[in-house]
């Protein structure tokens, strides 16, 4: 029996049937864990998300930004955007099923005994593991009703997404805490997101997308005052690739973008890494 923890798929359905081969992957045994973002981009998104939905009890998944995407227009607030990143959705006999599934995952998954929390892109360095599991529960259970969720985007201020709320307001709070652990990528020691915009525009990145030495921003894992037995696994961060830290492991790979498809045995003291070529789907864009 073993727990695998396996990169951002992004649709490379082929891609993720020869990572399970290499890993002799058996359901009856064995256990995968999804960092997020299944869809997107790649060939075959309905192909991942109708194959993982049907592992049932043997895959965790948490929400991805590409999910949220999902949700937010299956729930009626689509944009032309929506169709540009979800077409692959429109016309199909179980689309209510999918979503319904989908509205199902968490933001936040942790496993006591394994000492592994999951989260798709990250956590603020000030965010608690119970915290995050908080923020977790509420969105669940938010997502476990269609109006209530269409309500919760379409009051949704997009344009604040990246400011920190008021503390007072929870809806505010908890919005914020969605986009941040769905999409963080640098951050300030508070926690603070750089928006894409402020990435594009602002001079604290360099030429290469690192922060300038004395930058307030770096990246998330480096504000972080890690607790001595703290572990997240993570993906969302294709340019960063494979990064294995102490305490953090990102496993977003760059499949989409023919890069490798990543897993991580979680229940091994060596936390072997297991890849599989990929296909170069689309270019990599420099925010990847």
């Amino acid at each position: 029996m073993a727990t695998y923890a396996i990169g951002d798929i992004h649709g490379c359905f082929d891609e993720l049937q020869n990572l399970l081969t290499k890993l002799a992957f058996n359901p009856k045994h064995d256990n995968l864990w999804f960092v997020g973002d299944l869809i997107s981009r790649g060939p075959n998104s309905l192909g991942c998300l109708r194959f993982i939905r049907d592992l049932g009890d043997s895959a965790k998944v948490v929400l991805g930004n590409h999910e949220l995407r999902a949700i937010v227009g299956l729930s009626g607030n689509g944009t032309k955007e929506f169709n540009s990143f979800m077409g692959f959705f429109n016309n199909i006999p179980d689309r209510e099923e999918l979503y319904s599934w989908i509205c199902s995952l968490p933001l936040v998954h942790h496993d006591k005994k394994l000492g592994f929390t999951m989260v798709h892109a990250g956590l603020a360095p000030n965010c608690s593991l119970a915290d995050a599991l908080n923020y977790s529960e509420m969105f669940s259970n938010i997502l476990a009703d269609k109006k209530l969720t269409k309500e919760f985007f379409a009051k949704s201020n997009k344009k604040k997404a990246y400011q920190q709320p008021d503390p007072n307001n929870q809806r505010d709070c908890l919005y914020y805490n969605v986009e941040l652990m769905t999409k963080i990528r640098y951050c300030n020691k508070d926690g603070k997101l750089l928006s894409p915009k402020e990435v594009r525009e602002s001079k604290l990145l360099g030429e290469n997308g690192e922060p300038h030495k004395g930058s307030p921003y770096q990246a998330w894992h480096k504000h972080r005052i890690w607790q001595a037995d703290e572990k997240i696994v993570y993906g969302h961060w294709a340019v960063a690739g494979l990064t294995i830290g102490s305490h953090h492991f990102g496993l977003d790979s760059g499949a989409v973008y023919g890069g490798k498809l990543t897993a991580m045995q979680l229940d091994h003291p060596q936390h072997p890494i297991t890849q599989v070529d990929s296909h170069p789907y689309i270019v990599i864009p420099s925010n990847a």
